[in-house]
């Protein structure tokens, strides 16, 4: 049986999944997806900016490898970006820190982490 906490973290979860996207510019190849980025909001109410936010890459049995790019949240509405990814597939996002609690109108007393699974596709031809 789910816990309260473990629904809210599912919400979380998939709260990322829809708030992140891809996006590309024009030039680059099949094989080389530099002109890709990745943008999206991390919230549990939305994370604090500088909050620390983990992108890495997948193997085919969804272990992480050494590809693994970090940035952080960069506003109040928990913003973040990363620029250039060098891979397409399935990748980890991970955001941890403080958060803005909406319940008592302050920072959160612990950090948290969140954890989703995206796949991230490249319109560069």
């Amino acid at each position: 049986m789910y816990s309260k906490m473990n629904k809210i973290a599912l919400t979380l979860l998939m709260a990322i999944s829809l708030f992140s996207g891809c996006s590309s510019s024009e030039g680059g190849s099949s094989s080389e997806v530099s002109a890709t980025s990745l943008n999206g909001v991390a919230q549990k109410g939305p994370f604090v900016e500088g909050s620390k936010v983990s992108l890495c890459r997948l193997d085919e049995k969804l272990i992480c490898t050494s590809d693994v790019l970090e940035t952080v949240v960069t506003d109040e509405k928990g913003t973040y970006r990363f620029e250039k990814l060098p891979w397409n597939g399935l990748s980890k996002l991970s955001v941890s820190g403080y958060y803005f609690d909406e319940v008592t109108n302050k920072k959160s007393t612990s950090p948290v982490t969140i954890t989703a699974i995206i796949e991230i596709k490249s319109n560069v031809k």
